[in-house]
């Protein structure tokens, strides 16, 4: 199947300048409609009896806010519109083999033998393997797919399986570029591990479960006194018992001014993870995507995160200063709060383990099935012997026009092969062309190829040279 990208590209480029000119007319309009009611206003001050002023003024409040509403959300759409022009370009430019990631990702913790194979055949970098597949939208889903790029699967059971089963996705590809559109708002790669992290060791201090009793003894014994005061049941002055309160409270303030911190922290990743949970608990019941997202589909991670950022919302009250003192002067406010993050904590730390696991291999997944979709559908076949023989196989990295398809055979019991010829002739990017293809196969991946007959085997090189894919020369 061959994917028509300039008819696709061509089809977005249109609704993109069709919807940015909707909303600048929504812009216009929402501007004329402001400075109405703004005259309007104006008016009903100065001729307060005039009921007429008074119902078109309350007519041009509602279509102004009916306007601003409309035009959030044109301006959303516009973005998702631009962000699948984005996937589709960068789609195109990956099957010509011309694409150059501007953020490339560089991983820092690779052994000795993986620096090597990386330096070797380009696996890492703004033009690389990598950067040829990565559609990941969290720093986890890279790390995987890392993962699975340098210790690839040697069973051919599992490899069949995940052959199958990037071959089902390929061919349901549109809720994976819907994900795709929802979570790449983010301009980075979304940092779950801080997230992670701090679900790993508790909110709050040792000794605050120990000011949260003293406050629970204290909040409800004051305000017995106060009320009991105020009635005059007893001879007692009411502002003592609620002065004592107050300066307990705002002395104990200090317990939970780091676990505050802590908290609002979590807001960034969660509500950059929200929509893409929600989403992946959706399309999570249909059958080609409950084995993969079976976790998230069991623990629905978006309503736990839904419940972080209900209690983390409690804290704006801290950017309202009369408000916050007033409100720990006559409760325990913060040690509520702060209670109820640390008990969502413990709840939330085993069920978004697995759930994040579940989005880690989703994004991998995802990756590779829409290289099958968009690049190539050739893939290879597996046999227990020392079996390599492919037909037109290509470097993935080198521009279209100028790679070079190979054929070639080595039937086993054969396992050794001379490659010669003069200098740039191809022989070292003929290496690489194997390699890459290898393990890409190993990946359970398609491959650049007609037709690729490989068995399981693990990668070794060493070519220690500088050649250049951009610039065509060799060592």
């Amino acid at each position: 199947m061959h994917y028509n990208f300039e008819r696709r590209k061509v089809k977005l480029s249109q609704l993109i300048t069709q919807h940015s000119q909707r909303l600048q007319q929504q812009r216009s309009g929402r501007l004329f409609v402001g400075l109405s009611l703004f005259g309007l206003l104006i008016a009903v001050s100065s001729f307060p009896s005039q009921r007429v002023l008074l119902g078109f003024t309350l007519m041009f409040a509602l279509a102004f806010f009916f306007l601003v509403q409309r035009s959030r959300q044109q301006q959303k759409f516009l973005k998702k519109l631009q962000i699948w022009h984005d996937l589709i370009e960068r789609q195109h430019q990956r099957q010509q083999g011309t694409y150059k990631s501007q953020t490339p990702f560089l991983p820092k913790d690779l052994s000795e033998e993986q620096q090597l194979l990386s330096d070797d055949l380009h696996l890492f970098g703004s033009l690389s393997l990598f950067s040829m597949i990565d559609e990941s939208l969290s720093a986890g889903g890279r790390q995987k797919l890392k993962k699975w790029m340098l210790t690839p699967l040697h069973n051919q059971n599992h490899l069949e399986q995940r052959q199958k089963t990037l071959q089902s996705l390929s061919s349901h590809s549109w809720p994976i570029i819907k994900t795709c559109l929802i979570g790449g708002e983010q301009k980075e790669a979304i940092d779950t591990s801080t997230l992670l992290q701090d679900l790993e060791s508790p909110f709050v201090p040792e000794s605050f479960y120990n000011w949260l009793k003293v406050h629970l003894i204290l909040f409800p014994l004051c305000w017995t006194l106060v009320f009991l005061g105020w009635s005059q049941t007893l001879p007692i002055n009411p502002q003592l018992p609620f002065a004592i309160y107050l300066i307990f409270s705002l002395y104990s303030l200090k317990v939970v001014q780091h676990s505050f911190g802590r908290i609002n922290s979590l807001s960034l990743q969660i509500s950059q993870l929200m929509p893409i949970f929600s989403h992946l608990e959706r399309i999570s019941e249909r059958p080609i995507f409950n084995e993969i997202l079976k976790n998230i589909c069991s623990h629905r991670p978006s309503q736990t995160l839904k419940s972080a950022e209900r209690f983390i919302s409690w804290l704006n009250t801290r950017n309202h200063p009369m408000l916050y003192l007033l409100v720990n002067s006559i409760a325990p406010w913060d040690f509520v709060i702060c209670f109820l993050a640390e008990r969502w904590r413990r709840q939330a730390n085993t069920s978004m383990h697995s759930s994040f696991d579940d989005l880690y291999r989703f994004e991998a997944l995802s990756s590779l099935a829409l290289m099958a979709h968009f690049q190539t559908q050739s893939w290879p076949t597996f046999h227990n012997n020392s079996t390599l023989t492919f037909t037109n196989m290509f470097h993935p990295l080198i521009a279209r026009h100028q790679a070079v398809a190979n054929s070639f055979s080595l039937e086993a019991p054969c396992r050794l092969a001379l490659i010669t010829g003069s200098n740039m002739s191809g022989k070292s990017t003929f290496m690489r062309t194997v390699a890459l293809n290898q393990i890409l196969a190993l990946m359970g991946a398609p491959i650049f190829a007609e037709n690729f007959d490989t068995h399981i085997t693990n990668i070794r090189t060493c070519l220690k040279v500088t050649d250049s894919l951009e610039s065509g020369y060799s060592t």
